[in-house]
């Protein structure tokens, strides 16, 4: 299990599709796993919107280098690629806590949902999730994980992620929190993963 996690969202179109994930499922990813403190990576999509994970042992992994610092460092053919996202958004999470579903052994699961935001009231929200939703993503058919996630750099606060083993499990997970996020930035998400290829 990762403490922190840098989560990329962004869009790509579709005629730049083949060529950016050829590069980003086999060149970058790899590189980005090669660094110390790197533990894994995920690849979702929906439609023309991507979400992209890297799990590191703390968040001084993704601070030292920093994004901007890593940018400075790019060849060429990064550059060129990391061109071709629109609506770019970069956040690195702390891991609060995390919750096993009926179907962990099936991880990292095919599809996940994905929300970001402001809390008015963050103990409210808080309390609904500790008290509501883990309970009932706990016990959900094909819930894999549930990750809560407190933003150390970015303009939301909170994040939270799930994970089933199919799309279909997702979207008949059905509970709606009272404590709307605000500045939810095109979430929640829901996406269904590209990398690591399904087995």
């Amino acid at each position: 299990m990762s403490d922190a996690i840098w989560m990329l969202l962004y869009d790509v179109m579709p005629e730049n599709e083949i060529e950016y994930l050829s590069w980003f499922h086999n060149t970058h990813i790899p590189e980005k796993l090669a660094r110390p403190g790197y533990n894994w990576a995920g690849h979702y999509k929906n439609g023309t919107r991507y979400a992209a994970f890297f799990g590191g042992t703390n968040s001084r992994v993704f601070f030292d280098p920093n994004p901007t610092q890593l940018k400075l460092q790019q060849d060429d053919l990064t550059r060129q690629m990391v061109a071709l996202r629109n609506k770019p958004l970069s956040l690195i999470f702390c891991h609060e806590w995390s919750c096993e579903g009926t179907a962990i052994t099936k991880r990292p699961g095919h599809a996940c949902e994905i929300l970001i935001g402001n809390a008015e009231q963050d103990e409210k929200y808080n309390t609904w999730l500790a008290q509501n939703f883990l309970p009932a993503f706990s016990n959900a058919n094909g819930a894999v994980r549930a990750r809560k996630l407190l933003c150390t750099s970015g303009p939301v606060r909170h994040g939270l992620i799930t994970q089933f083993d199919t799309l279909e499990s997702l979207k008949a997970f059905n509970i709606s929190c009272p404590y709307q996020l605000s500045g939810t930035f095109d979430t929640p998400l829901t996406a269904k993963r590209l990398w690591p290829v399904a087995s």
